[in-house]
Parts: C-alpha cells; structure tokens; sequence
C-alpha cells in the first residue's frame, strides 16, 4: 500500500485545499530521475517538481503532475522532499560543516523526521491585510515562484515576490502602479506577511564545535537526497536485462525492492555455477 502524507499547508485544487499525498513506491524511474546528469540544466526548483510528480502517486483524489507540484508551496514542497528523503535514504543524515570560529570540519547527525515543522496559517492559502489603508490580498510563494527566480538571479527579489504574490488591492486588478507606489518599509511589511502564509520547516541546527565549542547555527538542504550513484542503477539495469531479457523501461518500472530481490537470484545462481 503505497505511504500517505499530511500536508502541513495543502493543495489548493478546484477551489478545494487538498492536505493529503500519496506516494508511489519507489522504482528505478524515480531514481532515475533523482540521478540523472540532466538534471543540473533543469535548476534546483524545476527538478524537485519533476521529482516530486514522479514519486507521488495523487493529492487528494486529484493525479500528480508538475503543474500541481509547481502550485505547491514552499513549505509543503520541502516536507515532502524530506518525506521522500526519508523513503529514499533514510531518516538520518550527516553533515560535516566547517565551525565558523576555527575552520575545523565536524560530523553533525540530524533525523528530517525531526526538522520543527510549522504548519499554515488560518488563512491559507491566501490572507488579507491592511496597509496604507487599502486591503491587499495576498498568496504564499509557491514552487512556481521559486523557478522564476531562479531562471532570473539578476531579479530584485522582494519586488518579485509582491509582483508576484500580491492578488488584489482593494480587490482591484492589476497591483503594479500600487507596489510601485510603495515604501522599503511598507515591502517589507507585505514580504514578512508573505512569507507566514504558508507552511514552514525549520532546516537550521544549534551544533557546538567539538574542537572550541563555539555554538552555530548550521543550514540543512532539505532537497538532499543523498549520494546515490547513477553508475550503481545503471550496472542493475545492465545485469537485469542480460539475464532477463527484458527492456530498461520494464526493469525502471520494478521497485526498488523487487529490482534487488532478482539481483539476489542472480547472485545466488553465479555462485552456485562458479
């Protein structure tokens, strides 16, 4: 039975805010798609929705797909990287940082299992607030955001966020003449406003350097999905069809689990002729 998630924020499809997912198991399609060289042309936000519209089955009753995983906000889209992380590779991982005092790299363990997550505010996805006196609607940033930022790092990046996330004002359409109109301190204002939308995890760690004890705070990369090498599938895929005979396609679409239980019988069978 495949794993079911809750959404700490949720889909907003059809008019209906859809806080469940499901994920597919695992096979060699999705590792291919983790692991593959191309994926350093698509930009980190575009390829976490591709990988997530392969890994997960539906939200809600409705079927995965980029589009939705573009829709996603941040929050939501790091909770279930870390969900799939944790299919993935497991629940720990290890970091070595370098202590920001004295230079000298540390093994810190952390579970993403245990990552603080916050869910959304009441108002998800979208809440109002008052500013200059006029009411202005506002969303959460989403995947869709992140990608349009990414392809566009010369972007001034609180200016895009309200381009971008900033619905109506007074409930009027388009808001450009009104953001342009604002102060430093009033976008700043609707960014923090923004910004506690959606959902939040906490991917930073208090750690102390073993060596002078100084306490720092270490960043975590919730898309890490670990170090799993693309020659490793590829050497599985290569000794399946050669006994098998079957097509690459039929042995991506195996699990990870059967993929390795037939790796299994062939081993057993070389050692039982050599």
């Amino acid at each position: 039975m495949n794993a079911c998630v809750q959404l700490p924020g949720g889909a907003l499809i059809n008019g209906e805010i859809q806080r469940f997912a499901w994920f597919r198991p695992i096979t060699g399609k999705v590792e291919l798609l983790i692991t593959s060289p191309a994926n350093q042309y698509l930009g980190r936000p575009a390829w976490v929705s591709a990988v997530l519209a392969a890994a997960i089955e539906k939200i809600g009753a409705i079927e995965m797909s980029v589009v939705i995983a573009d829709r996603l906000t941040v929050g939501d889209r790091i909770f279930l990287m870390l969900q799939l992380g944790i299919r993935y590779t497991g629940d720990q991982m290890w970091l070595t940082p370098a202590c920001e005092s004295c230079g000298e790299q540390f093994d810190v363990s952390v579970k993403r299992s245990e990552l603080p997550v916050q869910k959304a505010s009441n108002d998800y996805p979208s809440a109002l607030v008052n500013i200059n006196r006029r009411e202005v609607s506002l969303r959460a940033i989403n995947g869709k955001d992140q990608q349009w930022l990414n392809e566009n790092p010369s972007a001034e990046i609180v200016q895009t966020l309200l381009n971008r996330c900033v619905q109506t004002a007074d409930g009027k359409q388009p808001v450009s003449e009104f953001i342009n109109g604002l102060d430093r301190k009033d976008c700043d204002y609707l960014e923090s406003a923004i910004q506690k939308i959606g959902p939040d995890v906490d991917c930073t760690l208090l750690v102390r350097c073993p060596e002078c004890s100084v306490v720092q705070e270490v960043e975590i990369d919730p898309y890490w999905l670990g170090q799993t090498q693309r020659s490793n599938l590829d050497n599985e895929v290569h000794t399946l069809a050669f006994y098998y005979h079957w097509s690459e396609a039929e042995i991506l679409n195996l699990t990870r689990e059967r993929r390795h239980t037939f790796l299994n019988l062939i081993d057993k069978e070389r050692a039982c002729h050599a």
